[in-house]
């Protein structure tokens, strides 16, 4: 599956930064800039020490220090988190989005309605039935269940929601 170097770097739990980095150092990229997930992955595993510099003895502090990056990650998911909140409420204000439990509702009260219209058929039927041949009474109920079932394409919900 190939996924952007943002995506990669997610997944690999690193920066976009270091997977700049591992690309300059080989990782292997399409014509395009996308990154073959396993292949990627592979190649890091293969090519890439994940220690931290401290690890090494290194006293020099580095800008890939993985505390950095944890922080650095933390950060930009945060942030992106909240951009993509405000941009569901936004959505959701403009009526471009619906809430679950209203689309419930509505769907509970096209359902009743639609049982209520359906059982309601017995006994209209009863009293329309007492003569008449097969083929007639069969006529009858065909109309009347094409009359029930016509009558639910007009339902109109009393959802305010709808109408905002």
């Amino acid at each position: 599956m190939e996924i952007s170097k943002k995506d990669f770097a997610d997944a690999m739990g690193v920066s976009k930064a270091m997977v700049t980095k591992y690309v300059r150092k080989g990782l292997p990229v399409t014509p395009h800039g996308a990154i073959d997930l396993a292949s990627g992955r592979e190649w890091v595993e293969k090519n890439i020490d994940r220690l931290p510099p401290a690890a090494h003895g290194s006293r020099k502090k580095d800008k890939t220090d993985r505390s950095g990056e944890d922080l650095t990650m933390a950060r930009t998911r945060k942030e992106s988190a909240l951009a993509s909140l405000h941009e569901l409420e936004l959505r959701l204000r403009e009526n471009e989005l619906a809430e679950v439990s209203d689309i419930a509702a509505v769907w509970e009260s096209l359902v009743s309605a639609a049982q209520n219209r359906m059982l309601g058929l017995a006994s209209k039927l009863a009293r329309m039935l007492t003569t008449g041949d097969v083929q007639e009474r069969q006529e009858i109920i065909e109309r009347e269940i094409r009359s029930a079932l016509s009558s639910l394409t007009e339902y109109q919900p009393n959802a305010a929601w709808i109408q905002s």
